[in-house]
């Protein structure tokens, strides 16, 4: 009795594990990863509906002058956090895009103007 319950098992206990591997090595085609955008866009994690457990990344545009800009990744999602980088010709300067002239400006320290 023991051995056809055993016979009965394995069989369905291995097509769930070989569901399981195609499922974490298959790509969701309904989302984007850190390559896969186009120019001018990156893959950023946002949620798209409330109802939804979790973060949908999606392809964005980069962000513009005076936009919120970060560098995180999130390597789980293999998206960027929450918000896309800056345009290829600003800078993200303390969370914020920048022009590259404005980032390079310099500054003169006076020490007499402190008195």
């Amino acid at each position: 009795m023991y051995s056809g319950v055993a016979k009965t098992m394995y069989p369905s206990l291995i097509g769930v594990l070989l569901l399981a591997a195609h499922t974490v090595y298959t790509q969701d085609t309904q989302r984007c990863y850190i390559d896969s955008c186009g120019p001018g866009q990156c893959c950023r994690a946002v949620v798209p509906d409330l109802d939804l457990m979790g973060d949908h990344p999606s392809c964005q545009p980069l962000q513009n002058v005076d936009e919120f800009c970060t560098d995180e990744i999130n390597e789980d999602l293999d998206a960027f956090e929450n918000a896309c980088p800056c345009q290829d010709d600003l800078v993200c300067l303390n969370n914020i895009c920048v022009s590259k002239v404005e980032s390079k400006e310099t500054v003169i320290f006076s020490p007499l103007a402190e008195f």
